[in-house]
């Protein structure tokens, strides 16, 4: 390599062209980060509160569509592949090596129970997590705590559940996960008019035990940071590691279509504090392909992770 001072400086100017470039892609790929606070503390429930059943009239209520215009009005929800074909496909076993012995086609079991019945409401989203002796099942518009030998121990009617943070309430889509760090579960669903609206609605149990005491929270789904976005959440996922729990929805404009998906951090250092204090959260949003800046994101679905390592 020639050592003339010139050649120092060009080098120089051409990486920092290339990081200024790198640095101005990866701006492009999403917004934020920015802060928002909780509008007010949480509030404690307990399901001693709670019938063990709620009653339910036996007819059809269907939620409204999460889409408000045509389809084709939408974005592209998936981008074209950028592997060669096939490259993301897993072909069964038994496909490719004919009929299997019925031990190993069919997963072993220890026992078998009913889980949650029709609750009457469309489409029904189940979800469930394990914890150490529980289960739960979640269901729109229902949440249940069962053992782990299949009886149903409380089930309880979730808008019921967050009247007390979110009067009027129409609860749908249930997450729920039992982070192992903590020994605590955590459930998210989401509630909208679709007009004016939006909020996420999140509980924590005080321990590995779902009986008993929770934290409920309902704060602004229509914020990114602190800053109102005119649109509302839908279709979140819900993931966790060490340090936070990740809230990640797509975001619809109050009367049209698809805007983008968001990502809404909240740290575990409110959100297990069992007074219920205010909560703090940090916001990305207009989430954009690396590789393709100009597709939006759609759907993204947060990880769960049962290490320890740096990053999210």
């Amino acid at each position: 390599m020639n050592d003339h001072p010139l050649y120092a400086r060009i080098i120089a100017l051409v990486l920092g062209t290339i990081l200024a470039t790198s640095a101005a892609a990866e701006a492009q790929t999403t917004q934020g980060p920015a802060g928002g606070t909780s509008a007010s503390v949480g509030a404690s429930v307990n399901t001693a509160s709670f019938s063990a059943f709620p009653s339910r009239i036996p007819i059809l209520r269907p939620r409204a569509p999460k889409h408000t215009v045509p389809l084709a009005a939408d974005p592209p929800f998936l981008p074209p592949g950028l592997g060669p074909v096939g490259s993301n496909e897993q072909d069964d076993l038994g496909r490719l090596l004919g009929p299997l012995p019925i031990a190993l086609r069919v997963p072993s079991s220890t026992t078998d129970f009913q889980g949650l019945t029709f609750t009457g409401w469309i489409p029904p989203d189940p979800i469930i997590a394990a914890g150490p002796n529980h289960l739960m099942p979640l269901v729109n518009k229902d949440f249940a705590i069962f053992d782990k030998t299949g009886n149903n121990l409380q089930q309880i009617d979730a808008p019921t559940w967050y009247n007390g943070v979110q009067p009027g309430n129409n609860a749908f889509d249930p997450k729920i996960i039992y982070d192992h760090f903590a020994n605590r579960w955590v459930m998210v669903w989401l509630s909208t008019d679709q007009t004016t609206q939006s909020f996420i609605l999140i509980s924590v149990s005080d321990d590995s035990d779902p009986n008993g005491a929770w934290c409920n929270w309902s704060i602004r789904g229509d914020l990114n940071g602190s800053t109102p976005s005119n649109n509302w959440s839908d279709y979140q996922g819900l993931g966790y590691d060490q340090n936070a729990v990740y809230v990640v929805p797509n975001q619809f404009s109050f009367g049209g279509g698809f805007d983008y998906a968001k990502i809404r951090i909240l740290p575990k250092t409110d959100l297990y504090d069992d007074t219920c204090p205010v909560l703090n959260w940090f916001d990305f949003w207009d989430l954009r392909d690396p590789g393709m800046p100009s597709q939006i994101v759609f759907t993204t679905r947060p990880a769960v992770t049962y290490g320890t390592p740096s990053v999210y």
